[in-house]
């Protein structure tokens, strides 16, 4: 965390695709400017835009994603992710889907806040997973996280679950289906 500017009620964030505590390796800089959207709310749209105010014009130094890394995605290594944007000589933007309530909060950076009403968010993202390739998305996760980490909240939940006297907790597995947990 910023040791200038403590949060000490910050949320915390976690899941297979992404985790908040990763924000606490990156040294935030006076101008940087940190997109944060739900999914499917325009946060690619809003990082475009802000390249084009960065780069004056739509060239761009390399890809959008090394630009303007996801820092709280866990697929790629925080220490890779961090270095890449320690090396940015020009102002820097990065996205997160983190909530505000979940960043690190400096006065020195600037906030840009994207919103969308959550119906449609909700049909974009049901189109996006449609879309998706599961056995890719597993193979990513399971590069990043290990198995031990991935099947102890479900050891975890299964007990807590049997431990309850009246919740036999069936019925509901064979009509949900998560991919990722």
């Amino acid at each position: 965390m910023n040791s200038e500017h403590p949060m000490t009620d910050r949320v915390v964030y976690r899941s297979l695709m992404a985790d908040n505590l990763r924000w606490d390796a990156l040294q935030l800089r006076d101008g940087d400017i940190i997109i944060s959207a739900p999914s499917k709310s325009g946060l690619t749209w809003t990082q475009r835009l802000v390249s084009l105010l960065v780069f004056d014009g739509p060239d761009l130094p390399g890809p959008l994603s090394t630009v303007s890394p996801w820092l709280d995605q866990t697929i790629r290594p925080i220490e890779e992710v961090v270095a890449t944007l320690d090396a940015q000589q020009h102002r820097r933007f990065i996205k997160t889907h983190t909530p505000l309530d979940g960043l690190v909060l400096d006065d020195r950076v600037s906030y840009i806040c994207v919103g969308r009403d959550p119906r449609d968010a909700a049909v974009s993202m049901l189109y996006q997973s449609a879309n998706m390739n599961e056995d890719r998305m597993r193979i990513l996760h399971e590069a990043v996280v290990p198995f031990h980490e991935r099947i102890a909240p479900r050891l975890r939940n299964s007990v807590m679950r049997a431990a309850r006297p009246r919740s036999s907790g069936i019925g509901w597995r064979g009509r949900i289906r998560l991919p990722l947990a």
